[in-house]
């Protein structure tokens, strides 16, 4: 029989018994950051591990593993996740890196895993591995570069996660940046852009008014009397593209129960399909949402009076966004895959909804000419011309 993780049950008694203290009570949107990302894991294991013999998951900024109001921390999520997988592909290795800097968060970590690797051992799960440190999480960065050059040149996939409570300042952010130049992987990162609107210009707190700034003007390189959070982050996103292997993005904003914006995940990969499971996931969670709001409801994400649904609107917007980009841009006619790019990025839909719910209807418009490369069925594997009368 299959062992399918730790709970919170499990793990409880663990944590008290060696006199550990737990991490802080979390509230709605805390919670289902943690789910997006486990889900995400799952995802992205199910394309890796057809290629992958190491795959790493790296927690900067990982807690005690468990808060006050019975959940897991996003790290025993994902190890739950590696548990249910290293079962069906025992020829694969799954590493998971904990980091923290508080010394007590670290103390109960490593109790857990003390407990939880034996356990995984006798129920016969070899493949999995955890490691615990503690240290400041730009040196932690720095030093996954060395710790995982053993790896190098073997077939490895790594994500790495970097959950602050503030935005990054810019040592962090260059730590980042420098490990995503140095190892082939997958960045995800918590931009807390209400840290920026509330104290860029906060008089009261001087000192973190000035690593904001500094932030800015040294890392994202734009000028520090910008103070559009907007700006700042498009301007991040444009620094994380200009590594070595990060080629795509992805931006998904995280709200309070007020309705106000906390902070966006923002993910980096350098390969297309890495975006199309985070597209795939953002969607089974959120549906067409750009944000997650606690207090909205999907059981509403109905038809309209219109006759239309949330994803008719997401794919007519994503008509808007491809057309937008033909009518200002010399080339007019696009791959399948430059398609699918630009609306990976700027767009809500996922991949499978591209031909039907964009394709299609465009081609039927007559805005848009198929060019049946490899034939009328084959979308794909095609280039479609944007009509310059059409646009």
């Amino acid at each position: 029989m299959s062992f399918n993780g730790f709970t919170y049950e499990d793990l409880k008694p663990i944590a008290l018994d060696n006199k550990c203290i737990l991490g802080e009570q979390i509230v709605a949107h805390t919670s289902k950051k943690i789910e997006y990302v486990a889900r995400y894991v799952d995802e992205w294991l199910y394309v890796i591990e057809n290629i992958s013999g190491h795959i790493f998951f790296i927690d900067a900024m990982s807690n005690a593993g468990l808060y006050e109001n019975n959940f897991l921390s996003t790290a025993l999520e994902v190890l739950n996740v590696f548990i249910r997988h290293a079962q069906r592909h025992q020829d694969r290795n799954y590493y998971l890196f904990c980091n923290d800097y508080d010394k007590k968060k670290i103390k109960t970590l490593t109790a857990l895993k003390n407990y939880m690797l034996p356990m995984l051992r006798a129920k016969g799960i070899h493949n999995i591995y955890m490691y615990v440190d503690c240290a400041d999480a730009s040196e932690y960065i720095r030093g996954l570069n060395l710790k995982l050059i053993p790896f190098r040149g073997a077939k490895s996939s790594t994500l790495l996660y970097v959950d602050p409570y503030n935005i990054l300042t810019e040592e962090l952010g260059r730590a980042i940046l420098d490990f995503s130049n140095n190892v082939y992987s997958e960045v995800l990162i918590n931009f807390f852009s209400s840290d920026i609107v509330r104290n860029i210009n906060n008089q009261a707190a001087v000192n973190k008014s000035e690593e904001i700034h500094r932030f800015i003007k040294g890392f994202c390189e734009i000028e520090d009397d910008i103070s559009d959070e907007n700006e700042i982050r498009k301007a991040f996103i444009g620094k994380m593209l200009s590594s070595k292997y990060l080629s795509y993005y992805h931006d998904f904003i995280m709200k309070n129960s007020t309705n106000i914006t906390l902070y966006h995940l923002i993910y980096f990969t350098p390969n297309l399909r890495g975006l199309e499971k985070i597209k795939d996931t953002t969607y089974k969670l959120f549906k067409t949402y750009r944000d997650y709001d606690p207090k909205r409801s999907l059981e509403y994400y109905t038809i309209d009076l219109f006759g239309k649904s949330p994803e008719d609107y997401a794919c007519d917007e994503a008509m808007e966004i491809i057309l937008k980009h033909a009518r200002l841009s010399r080339t007019r006619e696009y791959s399948f895959k430059e398609i699918e790019e630009i609306l990976l990025q700027e767009g809500v839909i996922p991949v499978s909804l591209i031909i039907n719910g964009v394709l299609r209807p465009l081609i039927k418009s007559g805005k848009v000419e198929k060019r049946n490369l490899k034939g009328p069925r084959n979308f794909k594997e095609d280039n479609y011309l944007f009509k310059a009368e059409a646009l």
